[in-house]
């Protein structure tokens, strides 16, 4: 528990809630952290009396113990949130229900919901004390004082207080869902298991790829050389979840069809190294799971599936509201004719 807030109270038992009314004129630029520090007292002490006093300085508001592993510093949690400021409003949420009661710019069917995998000792270091002493099942809202909104290393709290005057002080809520020292081998035991499961049990055609024939072509060529082709693709990760398709119908089916977008054959402009295969007509680059599925087919009309991890994805960036970090993913190719012949 907080030595210092718990001595605060004596004086804030008459004077809390003046503080707290003139809290919205705080001036987070001019203020110092130590007058944050007693105004975070305040706030507190009307809203979370028995807030515990944790880590570096966070607050741990509310605690549902797990019933499996403690987190520790150091590999990757899978884990829902919801982030939100001291009056309650909510600025992001990875959980779908909170989602779609906020509605807005905060839920959209094509968005992915669900477990986020989060580098433990990548986060904010008020995050990563937040994380460090969760369980695997357990559920945690803490609040974290701006200055532990950084990435930096301090020995102890006051130095946070006297160094870090950034960010804004902010709520989280977490559930961890799972864990892992590996994430990698992760994604490759998930690519197996989904292997298994819906492919027939074929095996990696290299490390973190596999490639299903489909349809067979009507004729096998060689397509690694300069040739254009043409081809209607859908991506999807591996909870089947849809993020992008060249087909109108499947987009409208999966709730991700823009009117603006235009569903048709896009083309692919092969070349005699996999990495330099384009697509379209301003020759964009393709990530490497995609080049490399269509490296794997041999002629006209085939049809087939390529399944990968996010290191030939978008790795530990993921793409937009779409793709979570360390995605693997699945795509689903067929060549077919030029649409304009």
């Amino acid at each position: 528990m907080n030595i210092m807030r718990m001595n605060l109270k004596t004086y804030f038992t008459l004077a809390a809630a003046t503080i707290l009314a003139a809290g919205c004129a705080v001036e987070e630029d001019t203020a110092s952290n130590r007058d944050e520090q007693t105004y975070l007292d305040a706030w507190l002490y009307v809203h979370y009396p028995d807030a515990d006093y944790s880590g570096n300085g966070i607050y741990i508001l509310e605690d549902t113990p797990g019933e499996g592993d403690v987190l520790g510093t150091s590999g990757y949690a899978f884990v829902t949130y919801t982030i939100t400021d001291l009056e309650g409003n909510i600025s992001a949420t990875s959980d779908e229900n909170t989602a779609k009661r906020l509605g807005g710019s905060f839920y959209n069917k094509s968005y992915y919901y669900g477990a986020n995998v989060w580098p433990i000792a990548s986060q904010y270091k008020g995050v990563m004390d937040m994380l460090s002493t969760m369980q695997v099942g357990g559920e945690r809202t803490a609040l974290v004082p701006r200055w532990l909104i950084t990435y930096r290393y301090f020995d102890t709290p006051e130095e946070y207080i006297e160094n870090i005057t950034d960010g804004s002080h902010t709520i989280y809520n977490i559930k961890v869902w799972d864990r892992t020292d590996d994430i990698t081998q992760w994604e490759l035991d998930s690519l197996k298991s989904f292997s298994n499961l819906y492919l027939g049990g074929i095996d990696a055609t290299s490390d973190g790829f596999y490639y299903k024939q489909l349809t067979a072509p009507k004729t096998e060529v060689d397509l690694h050389k300069d040739t254009t082709l043409y081809i209607n693709y859908t991506g999807r990760l591996l909870n089947g979840q849809v993020f992008d398709t060249t087909i109108e119908d499947t987009a409208k089916v999966h709730n991700i069809y823009r009117a603006s977008n235009t569903y048709s054959p896009v083309s692919i402009t092969m070349s005699d190294e996999m990495e330099s295969i384009t697509m379209g007509n301003d020759a964009s680059s393709i990530i490497t799971g995609f080049a490399q599925t269509l490296w794997q087919m041999t002629g006209p009309m085939e049809k087939g599936v390529g399944m990968f991890y996010s290191n030939l994805g978008y790795g530990s960036s993921g793409s937009g509201s779409t793709i979570p970090a360390y995605a693997p993913l699945i795509f689903e190719i067929e060549l077919v004719e030029n649409p304009e012949d």
